[in-house]
């Protein structure tokens, strides 16, 4: 397969086609990156090879262009990382130093990867762009300028004869830069049929305003974030010929999966072309979210994988790319096995049960790990966890208000209790929980008691009584229903919920939360307050407790 990428030989590009395992590929050497793009649509190579966006350095603009131009018929369909190394060479004839050197020739993405070193070692040099590292070499070697250095790869400085002054030069030692291919082909080329998971794949897309306006991108943003909550992998804008911006934005999901189409369809809907003010969406293909930084993989060990959201915690670290070893009761790994292979250690266990959990794993903990636990009750697990706790080991507690039931994060509530050991661990963790949409409310063991006191431990006692007094009274569900109004029918279907949980989480959140006790004792008060009102026909204790439930409403 004949595939255009940027020359002449000995470029970074070239260099990156040949490790990306791209089999029986012929690479043609253009002399810009437009070049490549025409080289592919007038069907003179079957692909393109070019560089869309670097660790440093961020988007390629000449590729973003170039995607803009040909956005009909080239479409992006896959990626490579390459890590790039930049030397300094100099014409072997030189015999000076660095703080000789007048002139640095290179591609200007080159300039702006080293642009520290060169600010630090060569401070008074002038930057000169070239169309790239290699014919900035042939540049110099064909006008012999003694006094003007280069930055390339080293083996092709090394092969033209230049002295290598510095080596591995970039701004940053993990300097990845990402190469797409480019081919032929519709947008609906890219779909495919298996299920693929959104988060490992990125989608491009052009958004080409007729008429700038205000509130357009808004517009847009909102439908993408809130309405679809797709994840903006980001966002580039580059000018237009009418005064206004061209926008590049990468979504996370795959053409394919129905958020993205759903998401597009939208995007088109609610800005028609032709209609003077409408924009034109475009998707320029889509690849691989492989991230360009190197991540450390984190390993999750969860312990009581077996229960309700312990298997929720097991697919949801899945799907958000983490290793996951699983252990419970009959589990053929062990919990010191599970504690000696993992980073973080989940613990989703009873009330009853955490106490013999933590003495089974405290000897095995080790500096640099993260315990979390996810109980109802703050105080007590808490001082079970952080007693004798190794030093250097983190500690979370966390508070999944939802039950194992929910698909998704978006709109729940995951209360966080921070501790003298948490650190850098825990905030990834958080920041995990806050990517996928979740509100996280940071609080003290005392503010979660006593707001838990009143939204789990005082409304459960109150739908479980109210359930009660239906069965009393003679009354099923299934009639009350057929005669309820939208807000009987949401407290039905609470009661139901809570009815349908576990006996020793309910037990757990009534006897053991410290507030809780304080929390009935005022309810039961008002409500006998208003009811003994009522029952003497007076209206004042009913009026009261309207304006307090108004006032506490707009607070």
């Amino acid at each position: 397969m004949k595939i255009a990428c940027l020359g002449p030989a000995g470029t970074h590009s070239e260099a990156a086609l040949a490790s990306s395992g791209i089999k029986d590929s012929e690479p043609l050497l253009c002399a810009s990156i437009a070049m490549v793009f025409d080289f592919v649509a007038s069907g003179k190579a079957q692909a393109g090879f070019v560089p869309i966006e670097n660790l440093l350095e961020g988007p390629v603009v000449e590729t973003l262009d170039q995607l803009l131009e040909h956005k009909e018929n080239l479409k992006i369909s896959e990626s490579f990382n390459y890590k790039v190394e930049h030397s300094l060479g100099v014409i072997s004839s030189f015999k000076g130093d660095q703080k000789d050197i007048k002139a640095v020739y290179s591609h200007p993405q080159v300039l702006g990867q080293c642009a520290g070193y060169l600010r630090e070692n060569l401070p008074n040099s002038k930057k000169c762009a070239m169309d790239s590292s290699s014919a900035a070499a042939g540049f110099l070697k064909e006008n012999q300028m003694l006094e003007a250095a280069v930055l390339g790869l080293r083996a092709t400085l090394e092969k033209e004869g230049f002295k290598i002054l510095a080596e591995n030069i970039s701004d940053s030692k993990d300097n990845n830069t990402r190469f797409v291919l480019i081919k032929k082909g519709k947008e609906t080329a890219l779909e495919q049929d298996e299920e693929l998971k959104p988060e490992n794949y990125v989608t491009s897309i052009l958004v080409e305003p007729e008429k700038d306006r205000t509130g357009l991108l808004f517009e847009l943003l909102s439908i993408i974030s809130e309405k679809h909550r797709v994840n903006i992998r980001s966002i580039h804008s580059r000018p237009d010929s009418k005064g206004g911006f061209i926008f590049f934005l990468d979504l996370q999901g795959h053409p394919s999966s129905s958020s993205i189409k759903n998401c597009i369809k939208d995007l088109r809907e609610i800005s028609p072309v032709d209609s003077g003010m409408g924009t034109k969406i475009s998707v320029a293909g889509s690849w691989q979210n492989t991230p360009l930084a190197s991540v450390e993989p984190l390993t999750v060990g969860i312990i009581g994988a077996k229960g309700k959201m312990g298997g929720w915690f097991s697919k949801f670290f899945s799907s958000s790319g983490f290793s996951v070893i699983e252990s419970d009761k009959g589990s053929k790994v062990s919990s010191e096995d599970l504690v000696k292979s993992s980073d973080v250690i989940l613990l989703s266990v009873p009330m009853a049960s955490l106490q013999t959990v933590v003495d089974e794993i405290r000897p095995h903990l080790k500096p640099g790990q993260l315990v979390v636990e996810n109980c109802s009750v703050k105080d007590s697990s808490l001082d079970s966890i952080l007693e004798d706790l190794p030093k250097g080991v983190e500690c979370l507690a966390i508070h999944t208000m939802f039950g194992e039931k929910v698909g998704s994060l978006t709109g729940e509530n995951i209360v966080v209790t921070s501790t003298t050991s948490s650190g850098p661990l825990s905030d990834k963790l958080e920041n995990l929980f806050e990517k996928r949409g979740a509100k996280v409310s940071r609080v003290s063991p005392d503010q979660h008691s006593e707001a838990t006191a009143l939204v789990q431990s005082l409304v459960h006692s109150i739908l479980l009584s109210f359930g009660e007094t239906c069965a009393k009274t003679g009354h099923s569900i299934e009639e009350l229903k057929k005669m309820s109004t939208p807000n009987s029918r949401a407290i039905i279907s609470a009661m139901e919920r809570v009815a349908s949980q576990d006996k020793e989480l309910l037990l757990t959140l009534q006897n053991q939360n410290p507030k809780a006790h304080e929390a009935r004792r005022v309810f039961l008060q008002s409500y006998f307050d208003l009811v003994f009102s009522l029952f003497r026909g007076e209206t004042e204790a009913l009026e009261q407790t309207l304006e307090a439930t108004k006032k506490i409403i707009k607070e």
